[in-house]
């Protein structure tokens, strides 16, 4: 997963996760971090560095878009051959939008990825 394109596309959500990770407001972030490095930098040192090869990476950005309303799923295609696909549905005006892709070529990391991606993106338009 490319993070540090994720916090320059998307940088009011990367901001919100930053502060989720930290248990702060996302008004609080720039007052508690560290002014010599970038946001990216600081999450990528303590975040990713200690737990790259952990199941951190995937399963706790389900909870975190949980809590704020966006549901991410991962599924098969049955149309497409069994290949992986994603799906994303949240509330919006009283009504359950979705969104999903799947492509011959998804393996179940990659759908995961691509979903985190997608979903970074609709939270940056809802904030």
């Amino acid at each position: 997963m490319n993070w540090k394109q994720i916090s320059e596309k998307s940088p009011r959500a990367f901001k919100h996760l930053y502060a989720t990770l930290h248990r702060i407001e996302d008004d609080e972030v720039e007052m508690r971090r560290d002014e010599d490095v970038s946001l990216y930098e600081e999450f990528e040192r303590d975040y990713l560095t200690a737990y790259e090869d952990s199941p951190w990476n995937w399963r706790n950005l389900y909870y975190f878009f949980d809590e704020i309303g966006l549901y991410v799923e991962i599924g098969i295609d049955k149309t497409m051959e069994a290949k992986f696909c994603y799906e994303i549905s949240w509330e919006k005006d009283f009504d359950w939008k979705t969104t999903g892709y799947s492509d011959l070529e998804y393996t179940r990391e990659r759908a995961e990825e691509t979903a985190f991606e997608r979903a970074f993106e609709i939270l940056e338009e809802r904030l």
